[in-house]
C-alpha cells in the first residue's frame, strides 16, 4: 500500500484496473472498460523522496500542484481535517466532508468555483440588493484565496450528485490522492472501503473536466 504512490503510471493504473475488476466481477470487458482509469490520468511522484506524511505535504504540493485549486482526496474526516490544516487552514483550504452540512459544501464548492447562479437566486428572495453585493464581494475575495477542496471520495460524491460546478471553467484542476497515510487499521485510500466510490468519482471528474 506505501509502495504505490511511489510507483511509475504504468503500476498505478494496472492497481486501480486490478482492484475495479476484482470489486466488479460480473461486468463484461467493454462495462469494465467505462470504469478503468488510464495511465494518461496519473503523473508520477516517484521523484519526491521526502517522508510522505503531514509535516511534507506543503513542500509535495509545491512541486506537484501548479493548478489554480486543487481536490485532495482523503480517507475519513479527521484525516480532512489534518490534511486542510497543514495546507494552511480556511485561508486556502476547504474541507469537505459529513460533518457539514451538504448544501453548505454543496454551496461552497459552487461559491468558490465562480458558479453562484443558484445561490443568487435563493439570496435574490431574502435579501436586499445591497446585501447582495456584499455577499458576492465576500464570496470574491474569500475564492481568491482557496486552492484547495479536501475532500472525502463520499461527500465529493454527492456533490457531483447536486452541482457541476467542479466541471466548469476552463482553469486546469489538479487532483491529488492522499494515498501514503495509513490508519491504525492499516487502510488507505486507495485500499478501504470506500476505493470504489473513489474510483467512480475520479472517472466522473476526470471524463467532464474540460
Amino acid at each position: 500500500k506505501k509502495a504505490i504512490p511511489k510507483s511509475n503510471t504504468d503500476t498505478i493504473a494496472e492497481f486501480f484496473a486490478t482492484y475495479i475488476r476484482e470489486k466488479n466481477p460480473n461486468l463484461s470487458a467493454l462495462e469494465l472498460d467505462d470504469l478503468y482509469l488510464k495511465k494518461s490520468n496519473f503523473i508520477s511522484t516517484e521523484s519526491f523522496t521526502d517522508e510522505r506524511d503531514l509535516n511534507n505535504l506543503s513542500t509535495f504540493m509545491i512541486k506537484y500542484s501548479r493548478a489554480p485549486k486543487a481536490i485532495v482526496f482523503s480517507m475519513t474526516n479527521m484525516r480532512v481535517a489534518d490534511v486542510a490544516r497543514q495546507l494552511g487552514g480556511g485561508k486556502s483550504a476547504i474541507k469537505l466532508f459529513a460533518k457539514n452540512k451538504l448544501d453548505q459544501d454543496v454551496n461552497s464548492v459552487k461559491t468558490l468555483l465562480g458558479d453562484v447562479k443558484d445561490i443568487k437566486a435563493k439570496d435574490n428572495k431574502k435579501q436586499k440588493n445591497n446585501k447582495n453585493q456584499n455577499n458576492k464581494g465576500k464570496n470574491e475575495s474569500n475564492a481568491k484565496g482557496i486552492k484547495y477542496f479536501v475532500a472525502t471520495p463520499n461527500r465529493m460524491e454527492k456533490i457531483l450528485e447536486n452541482t457541476d460546478a467542479i466541471f466548469q471553467g476552463k482553469d486546469k484542476l489538479d487532483i491529488i490522492l492522499d494515498a501514503s497515510f495509513l490508519d491504525n487499521k492499516d487502510n488507505s485510500l486507495i485500499a478501504f472501503e470506500n476505493t470504489m466510490v473513489l474510483c467512480k468519482v475520479l472517472k466522473k471528474i476526470l471524463d467532464n473536466k474540460s
